[in-house]
């Protein structure tokens, strides 16, 4: 569907929070061979 179409921009937005909420959890990072968020180095307040 068009970003434009409401289902669109839905379909997206719930994707793009699905994904963020599934991967800040610690759980997830096993499968991903990281011991830290997946941030950038640049962003200093992640990696503490």
């Amino acid at each position: 569907m068009p970003w434009q179409s409401p289902a669109g921009r839905f379909f997206i937005v719930m994707r793009s929070t699905a994904m963020a909420d599934y991967y800040v959890q610690p759980a997830s990072w096993r499968g991903l061979a990281l011991d830290r968020p997946p941030q950038l180095l640049g962003f200093f307040e992640a990696v503490r």
